[in-house]
């Protein structure tokens, strides 16, 4: 890693956790951008968790020349997030969080520091969605519905673990709830607020991520929503629907779609508006399956 600025004294210890699965060639890349931050090589630490073994993605971590530690199986995103943190330095005072697919700008790690400063114990970076010149439908659904982190952090409360960073007594005092499989982000953020930890958004932590680009793989994000309903029941028991599809929710991203020149014609809008007609469907669907659950 190269080291851009010379520390002083009071130069914080920070650290970056990556949890990786089968994604040997954008691990690479993200690791790439890490070394690029401006921010003293000596005082980061960058650690992969590789979730079960991976002979890719662990030599492409190790010939990064940062630190490994490797599952002995496949335990789940947060599991690994968890086994990172078991191997932070004791001088660790900030611990961000990204993934392999994302591409951290230069100042990542000095945005979430310096949010971490004050009174805030967590501190939700922004996420970038990136569009190919000709996207998809499904690309560009993506790119509106999902990692929308200043919302969710100013309105919900909680961050993508794309770009979430704690301190370090909090994290340890806290850590992932290791048995999710998804919504473990919502959850820890959760927790921290009944603890009385205070979240912020930070602009300038930056992680950029390309949307996804195929109907199947919107289609396994979205699965993952629902998959996590069941485990997160009170988020949902009490939840009000209103009308399952109303005109403004098409024609609005359509109508954005156009003014930006992502619009590939009338069939491009067509199939936005089916996509996101079964997104919100699905979710629809399987809330209300949690609701029914709940009530029993």
């Amino acid at each position: 890693m190269s080291a851009p600025d010379v520390p002083d004294a009071d130069t914080p210890f920070a650290a970056v956790c990556i949890p990786v699965r089968g994604d040997a060639a954008r691990l690479q890349r993200c690791l790439a951008h890490l070394a690029a931050q401006d921010w003293p090589s000596d005082h980061l630490q960058v650690v992969v968790a590789v979730d079960g073994p991976d002979p890719d993605a662990e030599k492409v971590a190790r010939d990064a020349g940062v630190d490994v530690v490797v599952l002995p199986t496949p335990s789940g995103s947060y599991a690994a997030r968890n086994a990172a943190l078991d191997a932070l330095r004791d001088e660790i005072s900030v611990v961000a969080f990204t993934d392999a697919d994302c591409m951290p700008a230069p100042g990542f790690v000095r945005a979430h520091v310096a949010a971490l400063a004050g009174e805030a114990a967590l501190s939700g970076g922004a996420v970038e969605i990136t569009l190919r010149d000709r996207p998809s439908p499904a690309e560009f659904l993506d790119s509106i519905v999902h990692l929308q982190q200043q919302s969710t952090v100013e309105i919900q409360g909680y961050a993508a673990t794309a770009n979430l960073a704690f301190r370090r007594a909090v994290i340890d005092e806290l850590r992932f709830n290791s048995a999710l499989q998804t919504g473990g982000d919502v959850e820890i953020c959760e927790r921290a607020a009944r603890h009385g930890h205070r979240i912020v958004y930070t602009a300038d932590a930056v992680v950029v991520h390309p949307a996804r680009q195929s109907i199947k793989a919107v289609a396994k994000k979205v699965w993952r929503i629902c998959k996590g309903m069941p485990a997160r029941p009170e988020r949902w028991v009490d939840r009000r629907f209103g009308p399952l599809l109303p005109v403004k929710q098409v024609l609005w991203p359509i109508a954005r779609a156009r003014r930006v020149g992502a619009s590939g014609g009338l069939l491009w809008d067509v199939q936005l508006a089916v996509l996101i007609y079964a997104r919100k469907l699905l979710i629809r669907a399987s809330a209300y399956r949690v609701k029914r659950k709940a009530r029993r």
